[in-house]
């Protein structure tokens, strides 16, 4: 009876009532990353506006593939669109499902490029039927989607920024922690950028569009697309799993693709093929400072190796149980 009576004094628990609780977090083989349950009315909104706005342009984009003639610089510029429509539907998704505040600044980044480039395009040369048609309807639709998606990722980016949920609720509490992880994630997300810059550059160099790839222009796209990806991948296991030989690999591999923007930017010299050239430079002038800006915070990242982080993210049992989080460096 007083076992009875015990019972009756405890307070009401969720699961008395039938209500599950579920997990602010889901582990994913790419980390730890929201359910869809935790999202909020206006990231919903986001995603919706956003994943429409891409959809519609990569449409538009297999179109003008199709269409547009191989041998010309429009074929060259509609692949390269394409390439950075795939990599802004990635920031969509990662932005909001791992609160990555740089990936979607990334997204907006890329709506105000590609408004600029269907304004410029359509001013430049409208085009004539069908070509005029897919031009102004996609001026059209950047025009009108793209202020929202710059708008709402602007006030979302900033959101993930100041609050960190994401980063609360992978490490706790610990300040030290929370600073290691926040590099982490700004240097995957450079990691991410650099992978995008570095596909770009790749695909510029077919300067006669589709119709004829040289020798040349096959090897540099097999290997730069190759070494791309695999660069990416071990600055990605290094930093997940605190590996200080796939490091060093990663930092001594660092250095192909800087030489490679020195050695089209010298040949560009010689050989300056408008419109496609001056993408080039451009291009070639943001690889370069991301280059930079992925070694340098990747090395903060790797100074911090072995203070708690890995076990935190990954819930791996610490090697040496008596080890503690110190300030990060």
């Amino acid at each position: 009876m007083a076992s009875s009576d015990a019972e009756g004094d405890l307070p009401v628990t969720f699961a008395d009532l039938g209500v599950t609780s579920e997990a602010a977090t889901v582990q994913t083989f790419v980390g730890t990353r929201r359910p869809l349950s935790s999202l909020t009315t206006l990231e919903w909104l986001f995603l919706g506006i956003a994943l429409l706005s891409t959809l519609g342009a990569l449409g538009l984009t297999l179109e003008r593939i199709i269409d547009v003639e191989k041998d010309t610089a429009d074929a060259t510029f509609a692949v390269l669109l394409l390439i950075n429509i795939v990599f802004v539907t990635f920031y969509i998704l990662n932005g909001v499902f791992g609160e990555r505040a740089f990936e979607v600044l990334a997204f907006v980044i890329g709506v105000f490029v590609l408004l600029l480039y269907c304004v410029i395009n359509y001013i430049q040369n409208p085009g004539s039927g069908n070509e005029n048609i897919i031009k102004l309807t996609r001026l059209v639709l950047i025009s009108v989607f793209g202020p929202v998606d710059i708008v709402l990722g602007l006030f979302i980016a900033k959101q993930y920024h100041d609050s960190k949920n994401l980063i609360f609720r992978t490490v706790g509490a610990n300040v030290a922690l929370q600073e290691i992880c926040t590099k982490v994630f700004l240097c995957e997300s450079l990691l991410k950028f650099d992978l995008q810059l570095t596909m770009s550059l790749v695909f510029l160099i077919m300067n006669d569009g589709l119709a004829t790839i040289d020798l040349e222009e096959k090897l540099v796209l097999g290997l730069g697309i190759s070494y791309g990806i695999i660069w990416i991948c071990l600055g990605y296991l290094a930093m997940r799993y605190e590996n200080k030989t796939l490091s060093w690999m990663f930092l001594c591999t660092s250095w192909m693709q800087p030489a490679y923007i020195v050695y089209k930017l010298v040949d560009l010299g010689l050989d300056w093929l408008g419109m496609i050239s001056a993408t080039i430079v451009v291009c070639s002038f943001f690889g370069l400072i991301l280059r930079g800006s992925v070694f340098a915070v990747f090395i903060l990242v790797y100074r911090n190796f072995g203070q708690g982080l890995k076990e935190k993210v990954l819930n791996i049992p610490a090697e040496d149980e008596t080890r503690k989080v110190i300030d990060p460096q």
